[in-house]
């Protein structure tokens, strides 16, 4: 067997493969052959250069956009400018707001400055020319206080001013009596029942004011406390005791000194300072009467 293989070693595989290079070179430098791979390479380079530049047209097609800003723009000239920049653009939602005419772009999705494609869609969100309604609470909710209730309207969009304020003594000042709407009265119990108002309307208030009155301070030196009390009671007023050492019984001391003087102008409730002794001061006439007690002044 191994002599069967050597002698095929030697006589056919050897010298074919010794011969082999020489016949591939006459091979290949042959004319049809030269002709054939010519054209082999003529076909892969076409080839190449039709996919490189079909990839290229592809993407010159669908090549990046820079997007316009185009909110605060009325929705036909969004539209306009959508239209030169090969995008599309198209109306995703709408909100009403109170300082924009109807139309006018809000936002947009994808937001101004992204990179877009040809023929992408941009989103947009538009004011609306229709207000929603909002349901007006009832005064209790704010206390029936003017200033609580007109931040609980401002937060629904609502607008309140103050159409009049009228005196009510029983009520603190403030306090709201009805408002009105286009000339209408509109009461709590219509508030319970339910009341839908659009955004941005306004309602009109009639509230609460009170009377600043004015008091004028009396002649109290040389009173006792048990009398000048009654007298600032008289006339709503206050006061506070400053007493000396010798005062051992403060309705039985007498008053040698106050603050402000008699007859100055000053507000219901404010306080005059009353220093008190034990004896009366010498300037004082035992045989004087009870001064009269000033009448109330309001102004």
């Amino acid at each position: 067997m191994q002599e069967r293989i050597k002698h095929w070693w030697t006589n056919s595989a050897l010298p074919f493969i010794k011969a082999l290079p020489g016949k591939l070179k006459l091979f290949f430098t042959t004319p049809f052959v030269l002709k054939n791979l010519g054209l082999m390479l003529v076909a892969i380079l076409t080839f190449f250069l039709v996919i490189t530049k079909g990839l290229d047209i592809y993407t010159q097609h669908g090549k990046s956009l820079y997007l316009d800003n185009l909110q605060r723009m009325p929705l036909d000239q969004a539209k306009k400018i959508a239209r030169k920049g090969d995008y599309k653009v198209v109306v995703f939602d709408s909100i009403w707001k109170i300082d924009l005419k109807p139309g006018v772009v809000i936002a947009q999705n994808p937001a101004p400055g992204a990179s877009i494609k040809e023929g992408r869609t941009v989103y947009l969100t538009i004011s609306s020319a229709t207000p929603p309604k909002v349901e007006i609470p009832p005064f209790k909710d704010a206390a029936y206080m003017y200033e609580s209730y007109k931040r609980m309207l401002e937060v629904r969009g609502i607008q309140s001013s103050i159409k009049e304020e009228i005196i009510d003594s029983k009520q603190a000042k403030g306090s709201i009596v009805y408002m009105t709407h286009n000339g209408v009265k509109i009461t709590e119990e219509a508030l319970k029942e339910g009341f839908l108002l659009e955004k941005g309307e306004t309602l009109e208030f009639v509230i609460t004011k009170q009377i600043i009155q004015q008091r004028t301070v009396p002649e109290l030196i040389c009173l006792k406390l048990a009398t000048a009390r009654f007298m600032l009671e008289s006339s709503q007023l206050n006061f506070d005791a400053y007493e000396d050492a010798s005062v051992i019984d403060l309705e039985e001391a007498f008053i040698y000194k106050q603050t402000p003087d008699p007859g100055t102008s000053v507000k219901s409730g404010d306080y005059v300072k009353l220093f008190l002794t034990l004896e009366q001061p010498l300037a004082c006439d035992e045989d004087d009467e009870l001064p009269e007690i000033d009448p109330l002044e309001d102004n």
